[in-house]
């Protein structure tokens, strides 16, 4: 379907491995909520909308992995790493509050504080993958 390096083929890619760790946070959240009930603890039954936020979660993942490794973010330098991981950071926790409240349940200051902790989860990831592969 695609030639061996395409832009449309790392983008898959990229998607797919996003979607494998936007599933693999959630497993813990999973792994969580079983501790919870083995110790005794009671949890209310998932709902429509707690499966939506987790699925725009997965969709935030999934758009920016197949993004960041379509355009190959990690051979541009590390510059380019940081803001694409930012960006990245900001996409996904967007995602999860559309997802959550939708568009119009967003105020301005919702946009503005989402955005600034994605970018710093985003610079903390690309910091942590730069740290990890030197």
């Amino acid at each position: 379907m695609f030639r061996s390096d395409t832009v449309g083929r790392r983008f898959l890619l990229g998607a797919a491995l996003g979607v494998s760790i936007g599933v693999c946070l959630i497993g813990i959240g999973v792994l969580t909520a079983l501790i919870i009930l083995v110790t005794g603890g009671h949890l209310e039954p998932l709902t429509t909308e707690d499966w939506r936020v987790m699925g725009s979660y997965v969709a935030g993942f999934s758009l920016i992995g197949g993004i960041l490794t379509a355009v190959r973010i990690h051979e541009r330098g590390r510059g380019i790493l940081y803001l694409g991981y930012m960006v990245g950071g900001v996409i996904v926790m967007l995602a999860i509050a559309i997802g959550d409240q939708g568009w119009k349940g967003l105020a301005l200051v919702d946009w503005i504080v989402l955005s600034a902790i994605g970018l710093l989860f985003g610079a903390a990831a690309a910091h942590g993958h730069l740290r990890f592969n030197s």
